[in-house]
């Protein structure tokens, strides 16, 4: 039978792939480095293995003992670990993207940058000190224009305050330093750190979804 070893124990999709490959005939077993990862308390669930940020003994000392045939992060947290595990030459790591791309990525800041290096269009888009300096003065005029603080590194619309004019960015800003207290304690792989500020486009928003059998 084999072995399958599924991170981010405290997210949905983990949980979902815990359920299906334990009935497909795999011993399910899962690492989280959450406070209350949902998925240890699955019935499908064997092996439960934490982690804390930077230490991975834990793991590694589990992987040498049970020798899973595949180790599937979920979350980009988790991605992390497993670039790390390869670099190490743990075998069965599922298909990584290549490590700078993975890293450009998952940063708003640095995506949005080769974005308008190859010429696409995306909305302005500022660090904090930069959006201070460039609208200080708006608060003489009657323009508001609408921005929002998104975090560089975050998912599920988590840490994202909209507000309008100069004048709505300190109270924005409190909120999103509040979420971000607030996201250490009960969002692995939510690392909101430092925000952009972008301008806010009004238009209809469209996602696409790609199911591939492979």
């Amino acid at each position: 039978m084999k072995r399958i070893l599924i991170f981010n124990a405290e997210n949905r999709i983990a949980l979902a792939l815990c359920r299906e490959f334990a009935r497909k005939g795999f011993i399910v077993d899962m690492a989280s480095d959450a406070l209350l990862p949902r998925g240890f308390y699955s019935k499908y669930c064997g092996a439960r293995i934490r982690y804390k940020e930077g230490a991975l003994d834990n793991i590694i000392t589990y992987i040498e003992k049970m020798k899973p045939d595949i180790i599937l992060p979920v979350l980009e947290n988790s991605y992390l670990i497993a670039y790390t595990l390869a670099d190490m030459g743990v075998k069965g790591i599922v298909t990584l993207p290549p490590y700078e791309l993975f890293m450009t990525m998952r940063d708003k800041e640095n995506s949005m940058r080769l974005l308008r290096s190859q010429g696409l269009r995306v909305p302005p888009t500022y660090q904090v000190n930069e959006f201070i300096n460039k609208y200080q003065d708006l608060k003489e005029t009657k323009k508001r224009p609408r921005f929002l603080i998104k975090p560089r590194i975050s998912g599920g619309g988590r840490g994202i305050v909209p507000f309008e004019g100069i004048e709505g960015f300190n109270r924005a800003y409190n909120i999103y330093q509040k979420q971000e207290k607030e996201s250490k304690i009960n969002f692995s792989g939510c690392d909101l750190g430092r925000p952009i500020i972008q301008e806010y486009i009004e238009g209809e928003d469209y996602t696409l979804y790609l199911i591939f059998n492979n």
